[in-house]
């Protein structure tokens, strides 16, 4: 591509235009050695900014994968491969990853063979999977009356997950006390699960159907098996992407808020000993994620990250997960609506013993942000009915997850 003027410089090239047709009508010295000032600068200028890109190479460093509204590193080499020094230039890089659309860096010049490391720090404010490529070199002329312009295509990608902050526990129920083992996990104790523990002598009350015939037949005694008892917490998180119900802030909306909470939840839960269900609706299917929390909580995070609000009936989700939540379960509820249909779902859920902590966050409570005012909060009225065995904790964009979670 070659140099073109900018906008001064546009009107530098039209007085050498002038001047020269001025010459060439009006023959005399002094419009010679004007038309000749202006012909010689400009024609410099041009030559000067169409080689002032050349031999320059430009790299992308690896990238690291962050959390929404955190800074991070977008970093690049620029590497000088000539043998004469290069003026200072402006690396550009477009796309949605950036707060306003676009990331400009001014690079000092270079000296001769010179490689410089640029770490592009930026905050980036909203989550999921972005591919970058196209990185923009921009150079000229040291009057600035023409620029250059060099396009590399560098690809890269990008995993930004949803906030998360730090908590210090989660309001878990356990059905007995449990001693940890030396990995930090819970020893099994023997009890009435599904899981095989060990034998023993039989005792008086033993059930038949426990009696292990073959350790009765080498020990000539009576020997039953005991189960592994159910010592293991039980959480599930059910979040609500239903479209209709996300407020019109692009990057502050009551979606995002909950989006933090479930991967905050998530996060912590990975650290203990727990079986963690994740349910979401999208479109016409339900995404079900189940095991472990220590082993899927990758797979959660990817699917929180990459998630879109889409047409779904969040009290639908619900009431067709309930033959799955046992009891004991300890449900998290995040929910963008309050209708009749979900209290009554939940209710049915109470009546099986699933401990529920519901987290409500209205589009109202969550205002479109205009950087030129000052944010003006009308919390969303909700009416409270006394009859109903369960309400709903109401936060706003103004909630610290960290509270949300202690007092929910």
């Amino acid at each position: 591509m070659f140099a073109f003027p900018t906008v001064h410089g546009g009107l530098f090239v039209l007085a050498a235009v002038i001047s020269l047709g001025v010459a060439y009508v009006n023959v005399g010295l002094a419009s010679a050695l004007v038309a000749s000032f202006f012909s010689a600068v400009s024609l410099a200028s041009f030559l000067m900014a169409q080689f002032s890109l050349y031999r320059i190479r430009v790299e992308r460093e690896p990238m690291v994968d962050t959390a929404c509204n955190t800074k991070t590193n977008l970093p690049l080499r620029i590497t000088n491969d000539s043998p004469f020094s290069r003026q200072s230039v402006t690396i550009c890089e477009k796309g949605g990853l950036f707060p306003d659309g676009r990331l400009n860096v001014a690079v000092r010049s270079l000296k001769p063979r010179e490689s410089l490391f640029l770490p592009r720090p930026v905050r980036i404010v909203h989550r999921g999977h972005y591919t970058l490529n196209r990185i923009v070199l921009c150079g000229g002329d040291p009057a600035g009356i023409f620029r250059r312009r060099r396009v590399f295509r560098l690809p890269g990608d990008i995993l930004v997950s949803p906030r998360t902050v730090e908590i210090d526990s989660l309001p878990l129920h356990r059905n007995r006390k449990v001693m940890p083992g030396q990995e930090g996990r819970p020893l099994a104790l023997a009890g009435l699960g599904k899981d095989f523990f060990g034998v023993r002598p039989y005792r008086h009350g033993d059930e038949m159907r426990f009696i292990h015939w073959k350790s009765t037949a080498s020990k000539r005694q009576l020997m039953v098996k005991e189960m592994e008892a159910q010592t293991v917490d039980r959480v599930a998180v059910v979040l609500d992407a239903n479209r209709s119900a996300v407020g019109i802030s692009e990057y502050e909306n009551n979606f995002e808020f909950l989006a933090s909470v479930a991967a905050t939840i998530v996060e912590y839960l990975g650290s203990i000993f727990c079986y963690l269900s994740f349910y979401v609706r999208m479109e016409d299917r339900v995404v079900e994620l189940h095991g472990d929390a220590t082993g899927i909580k990758g797979k959660i995070l990817s699917l929180l990250t990459e998630i879109r609000p889409s047409d779904s009936d969040y009290a639908e989700l619900v009431s067709g997960i309930m033959e799955q939540l046992e009891p004991g379960t300890v449900l998290y509820t995040l929910s963008l609506s309050n209708s009749p249909a979900l209290v009554n779902a939940l209710e049915l859920l109470l009546e099986q013993h699933v401990h529920i902590h519901w987290i409500y966050a209205p589009m109202q409570n969550f205002p479109h942000v205009d950087p030129e005012t000052p944010l003006i909060l009308n919390p969303a009225r909700i009416p409270v009915d006394r009859s109903r065995q369960i309400l709903p904790f109401v936060v706003s964009c103004r909630s610290d997850i960290q509270e949300v979670l202690r007092q929910c």
